[in-house]
């Protein structure tokens, strides 16, 4: 399903997005601009901003439910653990067989799309979420949110 091609694109969206300084105002702008972008999106998502650890943006459109919640905590489990974007975990997975115990743990992290790690400086310091369309769909919403985000500060 996924190949080389895919990987580098993944890598080289990761290494663009690269944020000067990234706190609570914008986590709450890029939060709004993921909810605004959801409105227009054929199902209802969720949104999670984490930075330094912490959850300081969360929104739920109606619709979404219980197991929204679950995928984005799963979503973020693998961001903090990867630092790198879901999908590209999956597609490494994928590509390259399971090397960690913890890729086979699918009940604690997601191999999917919907969580894109967000760097200051070449530092981690979180992630973007968001869980409610097919995962594909969910990382397409969710990085050119991001990017027409990172483009305009």
């Amino acid at each position: 399903m996924y190949d080389e091609k895919l990987l580098e694109e993944l890598k080289n969206l990761e290494a663009e997005i690269q944020f000067p300084s990234f706190d609570f105002d914008n986590a709450y702008a890029l939060g709004t601009a993921l909810r605004e972008a959801g409105k227009k999106a054929p199902k209802p998502i969720s949104v999670r901003i984490v930075l330094d650890g912490m959850i300081v943006y969360q929104s739920f459109l109606p619709g979404t439910n219980e197991s929204n919640y679950n995928w984005m905590d799963k979503k973020q489990r693998t961001v903090e653990k990867c630092h790198t974007c879901s999908l590209r975990a999956a597609v490494e997975r994928e590509l390259y067989g399971v090397k960690e115990d913890w890729q086979n743990d699918e009940t604690n992290y997601a191999f999917c799309g919907g969580g894109f790690p967000i760097f200051v400086d070449g530092e981690f310091k979180g992630a973007a979420i968001i869980s409610g369309l097919p995962h594909l769909e969910d990382h397409r919403l969710l990085t050119q949110t991001v990017k027409e985000y990172w483009k305009a500060v």
